[in-house]
């Protein structure tokens, strides 16, 4: 199966992308340009839904019906299997009654082969009967050989009563992705693949159809392919109530990205009125609107102005014109300013009686988790909602209206427990802010910081906080300032603090920041500095000695570049191999320019190495540790020859092992018990295979004969010989 690119990007989280969206006109009241919002009417929790993807409906009594992806009574998410997340439901909410569960899918259980995965809006009759689709399910519904099926048409009558329409097989489509009712009560649709070339043992799926559903039979008046402009089609269709039919592939025409289409079924006759060239947008996956004055709107989810041949970034806006043929672009979207104004619109536009077109992003806004956005009749994009998780995540679907001019829509996932919500948007009849509680100011102290150094952040509400408190969500446009996801302002006050670290970098430059606080739909944002810190690095990271038995220690100097500055300077310590441990790090004292630290080691059965970091900024500084094996081989004697010489002469030192080296040889550790007199390298090695070395003894010279004690380690054993060295004086 070839599987639609958008919709099974996130399957590891479990979300579904919205497919197929409103498809039906309705008159739309003319309303206020501004909302308040959101309401969250319905957090989806598993047992009654998981992920709904699809936009809502309205009956004439004003009870709104949907679909959720996964989820009902089977929720159990054990194990990895998709199946325990549900199969999906249809879902009624009144005002009165609130979350009404109408029915869950089961797949190939009772009733048998019912479908799975509902991912496009109901549609409903005059005589309150609801009709959808499922994208699996149905014919091929074999999970545990991974054949998910090939969809499904189904009623839900107004009595109750469910019963499967139609079972697609392939090649009178597979997959369906939108639906709607004609005058004439015939189901009108879309698959995503299918249709001609239908073959699965070959590989060949499809490019997907346009079917009609008439007393129970399904034809397709279009099958897609390369040579009339198909690539697959992700959202369902729009009728302008002459027959004529919009919508758009998801991929294809001439350029690749996809198109703009017309079926008049009068006709058949099938005409490609936009081949989208990315710079105009790609992949369109929503429906698309009509204005009844001869305009055609939707979105794309990628492409537009800021995207590139490396860079599909980030959906647009659109319009055609039937009469000029002209497209439009009305915004393409870009992600970047703060808050951002969204990125990637799954769902298409919905059209106010004013021609202000409403809809949402899945990703971008200040939390990256989307937004709902209007697009006025005066060509102004404004973010209306900016979602933040608890409010919702990832809104797909269209908006849709109802009678009194409130907008309600779906988010993918968020809310309570994380399944995705239903929420409401009120018109902003009084034009000025909304009502109940806002943000009145973010303030920053200090506004200049030091790179490292935090500031602190106050966020001041317009009046006390209720009961509960009120959630802040806060975020930051740069990776050099950390801030919490949120701050709660408690019960009675009107203002709480949180901290904003720049620890997270090393700036070269002055660094602009800007902080934004969200609570609702009010927004505060407030600018800092981050100036760079210390121009202190780490020159030099040394050891000594170089090569220890495990289990001995080793000694570890980080010196800087210049002197640490007042507070000391921290310079963090790593160790790539377990067999030595160091301290997380090092304080180098204020005007001082290194320090000390100790490496433990472990010990071990062959010769390791051990390579030992020291970083600071964005400087840093290594040192290799050889841990030798443990060994019996020790140290037995060290002598010198001569015993005795005179100031400035030297003397050969001779250290012997207990036996033969091991492989790599054994490295004894030298000293002098006064280097002001006589000084010894700090090691000298025994080659494998031999039992000793020679190393020698430098002299200075004296005013008066002086003793010196000349040491060697090795193995744990510690020998000591004494050299005397005199004035050289004759009396």
């Amino acid at each position: 199966m070839r599987p639609f690119t958008i919709l099974f990007r996130r399957l590891e989280k479990c979300s579904f992308y919205a497919l197929a969206l409103i498809a039906t006109l309705r008159p739309l009241p003319i309303i206020a340009q501004s909302f308040c919002g959101p309401l969250t009417l319905v957090n989806f929790n598993g047992i009654n839904g998981q992920y709904p993807v699809s936009g809502v409906t309205f009956d004439t009594q004003g009870n709104m019906y949907g679909t959720t992806a996964q989820g009902g009574p089977s929720f159990n998410p054990i194990g990895n299997n998709s199946l325990n997340y549900g199969l999906g439901t249809i879902w009624k909410y009144s005002t009165g009654g609130g979350l009404v569960s109408l029915f869950s899918f089961s797949g190939n259980t009772t009733p048998s082969n019912n479908g799975y995965r509902p991912l496009t809006p109901l549609v409903i009759d005059g005589q309150g009967n609801l009709y959808g689709t499922t994208y699996y399910g149905g014919n091929d519904f074999f999970p545990d050989n991974n054949h998910l099926g090939w969809g499904t048409i189904f009623q839900y009558s107004a009595a109750g009563q469910f019963s499967v329409l139609h079972e697609f097989s392939g090649p009178d489509g597979a997959n369906p992705v939108g639906m709607l009712l004609d005058s004439k009560g015939n189901l009108w649709g879309t698959t995503w693949q299918g249709g001609l070339n239908w073959n699965p043992t070959l590989g060949n799926f499809g490019l997907g159809t346009i079917f009609e559903s008439s007393g129970g039979t399904v034809t397709n008046p279009v099958l897609f392919s390369s040579t009339n402009g198909g690539g697959n089609i992700a959202a369902g269709l729009t009728s302008d109530g002459q027959g004529n039919y919009y919508g758009t592939t998801y991929e294809g025409g001439t350029n690749g990205f996809g198109t703009l289409f017309k079926y008049a079924s009068a006709t058949g006759q099938l005409t490609t009125l936009v081949n989208f060239n990315q710079t105009d947008g790609s992949v369109p996956a929503a429906t698309v609107t009509l204005d009844g004055q001869g305009n055609v709107y939707g979105t794309t989810y990628q492409g537009g102005a800021h995207s590139s041949a490396s860079n599909f970034c980030c959906g647009t806006v659109w319009k055609y014109s039937l009469s000029t043929g002209v497209l439009t672009t009305l915004v393409s979207f870009d992600g970047d300013s703060v808050p951002a104004d969204g990125m990637f619109p799954m769902g298409g536009v919905t059209l106010d009686g004013q021609g202000n077109l409403y809809g949402t992003t899945e990703y971008g806004g200040a939390f990256g988790d989307g937004i709902v956005y209007e697009y006025s009749a005066a060509g102004v994009l404004s973010t209306l909602v900016t979602f933040s998780g608890p409010n919702g995540w990832n809104p797909e679907g269209n908006l849709v209206f109802d009678s009194t001019g409130n907008l309600y829509g779906i988010t993918n996932q968020g809310g309570t427990s994380g399944y995705g919500t239903v929420f409401k948007l009120t018109p902003n009849t009084s034009g000025g802010t909304c009502g109940g509680i806002t943000l009145s100011s973010l303030t920053l102290n200090p506004t200049t910081v030091s790179d490292g150094q935090p500031s602190t952040g106050t966020v001041t509400l317009s009046a006390a906080a209720p009961s509960g408190g009120s959630t802040v969500g806060l975020s930051s446009n740069s990776t050099f300032a950390i801030v919490p996801s949120s701050v709660t302002v408690p019960a009675g006050a009107t203002s709480a603090t949180f901290t904003v670290n720049t620890n997270n970098g090393f700036v070269l430059s002055n660094t602009a920041v800007t902080i934004t606080a969200t609570l609702g739909n009010s927004t505060v944002q407030a600018n800092m500095t981050i100036t760079p810190g210390s121009t202190v690095t780490v020159s030099s990271l040394t050891l000594n000695p170089t090569s220890v038995q495990g289990g001995s220690s080793s000694q570890g100097t980080v010196t800087l570049s210049a002197a640490a500055p007042s507070g000391g300077t921290v310079v963090s310590l790593s160790s790539k191999s377990s067999a030595a441990s160091v301290p997380g790090s090092v304080t180098v004292a204020a005007g001082a320019t290194s320090a000390r630290f100790t490496v433990s080691t472990q010990t071990v059965t062959t010769t390791t190495t051990a390579v030992i970091t020291a970083t600071l900024g964005s400087s840093s500084a290594q040192a290799s540790l050889t841990i030798t094996s443990a060994s019996t081989v020790s140290l037995s004697s060290l002598t010198l020859n001569p015993t005795s010489v005179s100031g400035g002469s030297s003397s050969t030192g001779t250290v012997t092992l207990s036996s033969s080296a091991p492989s790599g040889g054994a490295v004894v550790t030298l000293s002098s018990s006064n280097t002001s007199v006589a000084t010894v390298p700090s090691s000298v090695t025994v080659s494998a295979g031999k039992t000793s070395a020679t190393f020698s003894v430098s002299t200075k010279t004296v005013s008066s004969n002086t003793s010196v004690a000349i040491s060697g380690t090795y193995g744990g054993a510690t020998k000591s010989a004494t050299l005397t060295v005199t004035s050289g004086r004759h009396h």
